[in-house]
């Protein structure tokens, strides 16, 4: 009889033990959503919005895989005068090289990421040494028409440089029957994607600069001052004129007095201006230009309507840096940046006189 009453006992307590165990599983089920999703592992990695996302190179934007920060950009040399206005593409490109060329007159290189969708750009003219360098410091694919003879010479001596001369390459462009030659050359991001897969770029190394958002810091904190309109010392016509908007954070770009629009309409505003002041010498009786490209010289960062005061630097081969007077890295804004390479050291001061008493 003991033993009959033990062994109710022990299957009572195995019996109270099973039930706890099944509630267990009940619960777990209704809590995480069923036994199957526990044990099931995620398919993808959930986006860590408090990780920073990786950034381009060429501009400091964010973008959704790191496979593609790195992209060989196209370089575009897109001519400013007056009886090419309006132009096509100034306003889509992710960074524009602006120096004086013949005449008084300045050039563009429009420099876009792959991933840019243009559909015009244009008129395409010939390029200059100068122009040639900048681009190689990118790993750049360089496109033009023809070119002064330094700069072919220059082309034809640097390895591994992508070359994209029209008169080669004729089929990457076209001639429009609505301008008259020679502004009639153009191209689009389907012919220059098309003709950097037939080339092999693809991505690209170069020391990036440093941007605000990503760096800043007790260590990297740079001495800003108000700033919202920029007058560029070019001659004539071509002097340039940035306004500060602050409702987009962007700087508008006026040229002989008139707000400057793609031939689409776009307007052409960016959020960095750079201005930087560079030697140079007449070259030959045609009045082609020597600019320095190498060494260093004073410069200006104009962003969220400040300025930054300091000094352009490069060595040969590699990109501009630049820094503030205390030896920190100049912070861009991520997004669009112009630089515009002035030799007129009396303009550039009063670029800075006016920008400081503000």
């Amino acid at each position: 009889m003991e033993r009959s009453r033990s062994t109710l006992l022990i299957i009572g307590i195995v019996f109270v033990f099973v039930l706890v165990g099944i509630n267990v599983v009940v619960f777990v089920m209704v809590r995480g959503g069923g036994w199957a999703r526990q044990r099931r592992a995620p398919t993808t990695q959930p986006r860590n919005h408090a990780t920073t996302q990786p950034s381009r190179l060429l501009d400091g934007v964010n973008v959704e895989y790191a496979s593609t920060t790195a992209m060989a950009p196209y370089a575009v040399m897109v001519e400013n005068s007056m009886d090419a206005w309006p132009l096509s593409g100034p306003a889509k490109a992710n960074v524009v090289f602006e120096a004086p060329v013949e005449g008084s007159i300045t050039r563009f290189m429009l420099m876009f990421d792959p991933s840019a969708t243009t559909t015009e750009i244009g008129p395409v003219r010939s390029a200059r040494p100068y122009f040639v360098e900048w681009a190689n410091a990118y790993g750049a694919m360089y496109a033009h028409v023809g070119g002064s003879p330094d700069a072919l010479n220059l082309i034809r001596r640097l390895d591994g440089f992508q070359d994209l001369n029209q008169f080669w390459h004729g089929n990457d462009f076209w001639r429009s029957s609505s301008h008259y030659a020679p502004h009639n050359v153009f191209t689009s991001m389907d012919r220059l994607a098309s003709a950097a897969s037939k080339q092999g770029v693809s991505t690209t190394t170069f020391q990036a600069w440093s941007y605000e958002d990503r760096v800043r810091s007790p260590q990297t904190t740079v001495r800003e001052t108000t700033s919202t309109d920029i007058i560029v010392p070019y001659q004539g016509a071509y002097e340039a004129e940035w306004e500060y908007v602050s409702s987009t954070g962007l700087y508008e770009r006026s040229q002989n007095n008139h707000l400057e629009r793609d031939a689409d309409g776009a307007t052409v505003e960016v959020k960095n201006v750079v201005v930087m002041l560079v030697d140079s010498s007449v070259l030959d009786a045609v009045g082609r230009l020597e600019i320095q490209t190498t060494g260093s010289g004073k410069a200006l960062l104009f962003r969220d309507g400040t300025v930054q005061t300091g000094t352009w630097s490069r060595e040969k081969g590699k990109t501009i840096r630049f820094e503030t007077g205390d030896g920190h890295d100049m912070l861009f804004a991520p997004g669009k940046t112009w630089i515009s390479a002035v030799d007129d050291a009396a303009g550039f001061d009063k670029i800075i006189d006016k920008s400081t008493s503000q």
